[in-house]
């Protein structure tokens, strides 16, 4: 159905959450307002953007996907600041994240995950009727990341949601540049898989 948002994490340790002040932060020249500070986290956003930071996570996400190519721009540069503050070294792992929403009610979303798992082996392996709020997850490869991963979620009230994440290891700092210039590639997977998953599930629901 759609891409309904998407984040850049990068993983490290002991940043130094006391010396960041995110008035140094433009997304797309606009200021972000501090809503949470802790000695533990940081948290500020804009109507575009959130942006967190954790003693061992920085993450920003983009809250309307519209135009990517464009937004992912965005993210390097606010990525770009934080490693001013922190340095590339202390940079272990790089991760895309991207939520795709699929439509569908309870019946529509276990037939979706019958197309994935054998039901009826699953009622004789637990002992009953398995509930319609499944959940999957699958690893793969398709890029440069170190690997990937798509969750399928039933669990949510309205519809069914993939969750996909890419992550890139990080073993030398030029290669922080390198995965975050992958962000358009990994949005493009997750379309191809997010746009397979709704013909997949049109095939249910009829």
């Amino acid at each position: 159905m759609a891409l309904i948002n998407f984040s850049v994490v990068l993983v490290g340790e002991n940043f130094p959450l006391q010396s960041i002040k995110t008035s140094d932060f433009r997304y797309r020249h606009r200021a972000l307002n501090e809503t949470l500070r802790l000695p533990v986290a940081i948290q500020a956003e804009n109507n575009l953007v959130l942006m967190q930071v954790l003693p061992d996570r920085f993450e920003v996400r983009i809250k309307s996907p519209d135009d990517l190519e464009l937004q992912a721009e965005g993210l390097a540069k606010m990525v770009t600041t934080f490693l001013e503050y922190v340095g590339k070294r202390t940079v272990t792992a790089v991760g895309h994240n991207a939520q795709w929403a699929l439509p569908g009610d309870q019946k529509a979303k276990r037939a979706l995950v019958g197309r994935f798992v054998n039901m009826t082996n699953l009622e004789e392996v637990i002992g009953g009727a398995p509930s319609s709020e499944v959940d999957l997850g699958f690893s793969f490869k398709v890029g440069a990341e170190s690997k990937a991963r798509v969750a399928l979620n039933t669990s949510a009230t309205d519809g069914a949601l993939l969750d996909c994440n890419f992550h890139f290891d990080i073993s030398s700092p030029d290669q922080i540049t390198s995965a975050m210039a992958e962000i358009p590639n990994s949005l493009r997977h997750v379309q191809a898989i997010g746009e397979a998953m709704d013909r997949q599930n049109s095939v249910v629901g009829n």
